[in-house]
């Protein structure tokens, strides 16, 4: 698709499903499932990782770009740029994306996983953005790889501050899962 023809589509999407009272319905927690549904099924969350034919391959740079311009235009209340690097590095990896929307961990430089000699990863991530939303977490690790994090319950509980935007106190349970 050409960058135009994919921004326009983006534009028409969130222009009908980004009203104010979507983005302040998920200001107070509630998840705009209609609003995620009608991206998934435009195909935004894989626009980075569609192209890609290798890893690293970023050939769906600008469609992402162009779907996050308009994203960001109507303030969507998605985890769409993480969706789309985390689809990416699984793609890279050879890993099949969870249906769903995904986050990326760690965020902060001082955090880091490490896959340890018995095959386990080790490490911590806090402030993941949009993990009680999530189907999973990737992760990536030193040596450097991704790893999809796949939560262990279907809906984890974690309370929302409407002041700073991120979760606090309490985190979900997940389990790790990866291709060897």
């Amino acid at each position: 698709m050409t960058d135009t023809l994919v921004q326009d589509s983006a534009r028409r999407l969130f222009a009908d499903l980004v009203p104010p009272s979507v983005v302040n319905a998920a200001e107070a927690g509630t998840w705009p499932v209609e609003l995620w549904d009608a991206v998934a099924e435009a195909g935004f969350p894989d626009a980075l990782a569609a192209g890609a034919e290798a890893p690293g391959d970023l050939s769906g740079m600008g469609d992402a770009a162009a779907i996050l311009r308009e994203a960001g235009r109507y303030a969507a209340p998605l985890p769409l740029a993480e969706s789309m690097l985390a689809r990416w590095l699984l793609a890279g990896a050879g890993i099949a994306a969870p249906e769903g929307p995904l986050t990326i961990a760690p965020v902060e430089r001082k955090e880091a996983f490490t896959l340890r000699r018995d095959g386990r990863l080790s490490g911590k991530a806090t402030g993941v953005p949009w993990a009680a939303q999530s189907a999973g977490i990737v992760t990536t690790s030193a040596p450097a790889r991704a790893w999809p994090a796949i939560p262990a319950t279907t809906s984890p509980s974690m309370p929302w501050s409407r002041r700073s935007r991120r979760r606090q106190a309490s985190t979900p349970r997940w389990s790790i899962a990866w291709a060897r």
